[in-house]
Order: C-alpha cells, then structure tokens, then sequence
C-alpha cells in the first residue's frame, strides 16, 4: 500500500510538472541569444516552478499583503453585491494575507467574498504574476467569475497593485456579470516608466530583475 501511495504521488508530480510546463511560453533560439537573462527566468519556470515561485515570494519587489484583523461577519444586507478581489504580482490568493483581506472585506459588509487568482495552485498563481500575459489573465478573470454562480448578479471588485490591471482589464473586454463599483488600490492603470527598486544587483533577485530590465523599452513588444 505505501508503495502504491508513492507511485500515486509520483504520477500527479509528473502530471502537475507537465501542466505546468505547458502554462509558460518557451524563446526561439533567436530570441533566447537576445534576451539570455530572461531565457534563463522562463527555463527555470520550466524546470523549477516550484523553486522559482519561492524565489518570487521572498523577493523585496513582490507585492505581499500582510495580514489584517478580520473581524466578525455584520448581517447580510438582501441588496448589498458580493466582493471580488484581485492580488497583487508576486502575492497570491493562496496566501494568507490574500485570504485575511478577502474574508475581511466580506465581514465588514456582510456579504459574500472571494479572490481571484491567475491560476489554479500557489505555484503558478504566484509565476503569473510574472509570466502570465495581461490577455490570459483576464480569461482566467472572466473563466472563474462566470463559473461562480454568487456572482451571476454583478460584483463590486477592488485591487491590490497588479490586480487593478486585471479588473480594469476585465470590465473593458467582458463586464459580465457587470462590476458595479471597482476600486483600485495602488493601481498602475495609467503605466510605469521603469521596473521600481529592481535591478541586477537587488539581493535575492537580482536575476529576476536583469530579466526583466531586457524587456523594458523597445524590446517590450517583442514576441516569444
């Protein structure tokens, strides 16, 4: 029996490495030459997600929530809509401060509540906020808000740093079920001129960091 716990556990190991392996885009060999420091982020999200999304969660540069108080649930108002919040790049719906903040939000209006993530596990809802393109996350957006049917009526919806692009991006290609009221919250919806505090020489993620200054500027638009 233990012995066919293991092999079970090696299967799914295989099959989630495979899954995953599939969630990220691979370079040309053009391109990987053009852009080594970024070949090398996507190869590693390849082989060690697991090891990467660490990486990204540790690093000074990832948008963290921290734990909030959350407070006993107020009576549930007939009329009041539910709430829907995104994370921000680096954070995760599967962290703990991501879940305060959602069952907070709900408490405090007494109302149903959850968070949105850019994809199915920890691993790759936290490698998303990196390597998942804007258009792909607001599929995802859009998938998991029309699958639950608490938020068939419309939401209202606020987001921490990146999630804002997400909701924003949401409303502008879907908007249904319609958000009613969205509220942004160290938002970038207008742009950003330059990767803030990260460069090759930051701590920890300094790899990260030389991958990412490949691609600010003219080479931004390149495709992979």
């Amino acid at each position: 029996e233990s012995l066919n716990m293991q092999i079970t556990y090696l299967l799914v190991c295989l099959l989630m490495i495979g899954a995953l392996a599939e969630e990220w885009p691979t370079m040309s060999p053009e391109n990987a030459k053009k852009l080594p420091h970024l070949n090398a982020f996507l190869e590693r999200a390849h082989q060690d997600p697991a090891g990467l999304a660490r990486h990204l969660h540790q690093s000074s540069n990832a948008t963290i929530a921290n734990d909030v108080t959350v407070g006993t649930k107020k009576a549930n108002a007939a009329d009041t809509l539910p709430v829907v919040v995104a994370h921000g790049m680096g954070d995760s719906c599967f962290n703990s401060g991501m879940k305060s903040i959602t069952e907070a939000s709900g408490n405090r209006l007494g109302v149903y509540a959850t968070c949105i993530p850019t994809a199915d596990n920890w691993i790759t809802d936290t490698i998303g906020g990196f390597l998942k393109n804007m258009d792909k996350s607001v599929e995802y957006f859009a998938k998991r808000v029309r699958a639950d049917p608490k938020l068939k009526n419309g939401f209202n919806a606020f987001g921490l740093s990146q999630g804002n692009n997400v909701i924003r991006g949401y409303i502008t290609k879907y908007n249904d079920p319609p958000v009613h009221t969205f509220m942004s919250i160290c938002g970038i919806n207008a742009g950003v001129g330059a990767f803030p505090e990260c460069s090759p020489s930051t701590p920890v993620v300094g790899s990260v960091c030389s991958a990412i200054t490949e691609v600010l500027g003219d080479l931004a638009y390149l495709e992979i």
